[in-house]
């Protein structure tokens, strides 16, 4: 998608270009139009001087912008699907993989290392792309291989390239039949494997340098005829663990990798360790790629969940209800998991009625709407805890409500706050600020008493409260790194539940991707 044009157009129709970007960081990709051409500049760059001038600019009654965008639909999601219609008439660099037995993607960089282009060879290894001739390196990447370099020039009537052989990379075979997370970790030097590698060389820049993908060296089964049956691995010693959640044992095998040999993965499935007769483990606050903060497949996230052992999973995607159900029907795990359809309203916006916004909080079970803005749920930014929690409630027949991480910090739910609290206080942490309070839940006050009792403030009509919660998340699996979070969370509710608020407490994983462990921790 691109844009093409950006026109401010008046009441007597005179026309005017405006000055348009494209931002890209490393969680949002989006065009900007300002209102105005720049008084300073000619709009080629945005500079400090031209940020400068965007407060004063501004549109007049009766004027309109007219945006023209272009969307190309490419054959695939390789680069080259994209570059190839670009670049229709150029030459074309053809070249080929001797030996396509796995995941194998080809970069085409220029000479001087700047991206270009990328495709996929075929099932057969063929790859081609069309680049305007020159002086290209390439770099092809493959499941457990180092990268491949090669120089190579393009002339005007294209060019050939002989056979490339992938290095070898030992075929190992999985067991079948049993659900259970395979944990695999290198010993005596050799590194840990990375199975979720999607080979497009991608990283982030952040403020230290480079921010590297987290390795996934797990690999998840769920006893159906769907699991992956083989894995690819370098040479190297490695030790693999066989795991399914904290009511089982705990397997494990040693395996070696010696000049590429293919093998068979021999470990014993997971024990019943504890029996947990009449309880089911649940986990009320998982992601996947519905969510606005992450790529991880729906499918991904039902065989992590299985493979761990969880038997209830809340669907928590980001301001949007989306149901697993026909996915793990599908799938063939409907005898081993269920899923309840929620959400999390995940408030952003710091406005003047909530300077903070109001925090991140699920409602399950809901059912989509499939038609409506966000699957059907009502606008949360600029409005009170009690107003959402009412609106939930009247719209999805009183679902379940639950604050979630309600607390950042131990420091916060002190009887003295720190000089430098407002700069501690984060927005998804509804605690911290209380949303129109501004100011952190004190446990050791009454609820009644100081900045305490925003949370009872009853509204005039509805009766509802800001603290009118069915539920309150106290552990939470992102924040495991930290115990004073777990500490503050949990001294606040039994701060509420001894002044009579009836609130459940649940632990959850919070889990988004595939490095976090879903279900973990876990209610039962």
């Amino acid at each position: 998608m691109r844009q093409l044009s950006a026109t401010r157009i008046n009441q007597s129709g005179d026309m005017d270009a405006l000055p348009a970007f494209a931002l890209s960081d490393n969680s949002a990709l989006a065009f900007l139009t300002l209102t105005d051409a720049f008084t300073l500049g000619d709009g080629s760059k945005l500079g400090l001087t031209q940020l400068l001038q965007v407060p004063f600019m501004g549109l007049d009654v009766g004027d309109e912008i007219r945006l023209e965008e272009e969307i190309l639909v490419a054959p695939s999601a390789d680069v080259s699907g994209l570059t190839n219609i670009l670049l229709a008439d150029a030459p074309r660099l053809k070249g080929r993989i001797a030996n396509p037995d796995r995941a194998t993607r080809v970069h085409i960089d220029l000479a001087d290392g700047t991206p270009f282009s990328q495709v996929t060879p075929d099932a057969d290894g063929d790859f081609a792309a069309h680049v305007p001739a020159g002086e290209y390196r390439l770099r092809i990447l493959s499941e457990a291989a180092d990268p491949i370099l090669r120089e190579v020039g393009v002339s005007a009537t294209g060019a050939q390239l002989a056979p490339i052989s992938l290095p070898k990379a030992a075929k190992i075979s999985l067991p079948r039949g049993h659900a259970m997370r395979l944990a695999f970790r290198g010993e005596n030097g050799t590194p840990d494997p990375h199975f979720e590698d999607d080979l497009t060389g991608y990283r982030v820049s952040g403020a230290d340098g480079i921010i590297e993908e987290r390795k996934v060296s797990d690999v998840h089964l769920t006893g159906a005829s769907s699991d992956i049956g083989h894995i690819f691995l370098p040479d190297g010693d490695y030790r693999v663990y066989g795991v399914r959640g904290p009511e089982y044992e705990v397997t494990q095998s040693a395996l070696q990798v010696v000049n590429g040999t293919d093998a068979t993965l021999s470990i014993a499935p997971p024990a019943r360790a504890v029996s947990t007769k009449n309880h089911m483990a649940a986990d009320m606050h998982v992601h996947s790629a519905p969510s606005l903060d992450n790529a991880f497949a729906p499918q991904k996230r039902v065989r992590t969940f299985v493979a761990e052992h969880g038997e209830i999973m809340v669907a928590a995607e980001h301001d949007t209800i989306f149901d697993f159900g026909p996915l793990i029907r599908n799938m063939g795990l409907a005898d081993k998991m269920i899923s309840i359809t929620g959400t999390e309203i995940t408030s952003t916006q710091q406005t003047e009625r909530a300077p903070y916004s109001i925090g991140h909080m699920n409602f399950f079970p809901l059912e989509p709407k499939p038609h409506h803005h966000k699957r059907g749920l009502p606008n949360h930014e600029n409005r009170r805890t009690r107003d959402v929690l009412h609106d939930m409630h009247v719209h999805f027949d009183d679902p379940v409500a639950q604050l979630n991480h309600p607390r950042d910090s131990f420091t916060l739910s002190g009887t003295t706050l720190p000089d430098d609290y407002q700069e501690l206080i984060g927005d998804e942490q509804f605690f911290d600020h209380m949303g129109v309070a501004a100011h952190p839940y004190n446990p050791h006050k009454p609820l009644s008493e100081g900045a305490n009792g925003s949370l009872i403030e009853a509204h005039p009509v509805t009766g509802v409260r800001d603290i009118d919660f069915d539920v309150m998340e106290i552990m939470n699996g992102t924040q495991s790194y930290r115990p004073d979070r777990v500490d503050a969370a949990r001294q606040d509710w039994l701060s509420l539940v001894a002044q009579g608020e009836r609130l459940a407490a649940t632990a959850n994983s919070d889990s988004h991707n595939k490095w976090q462990i879903v279900a973990m921790p876990r209610n039962m």
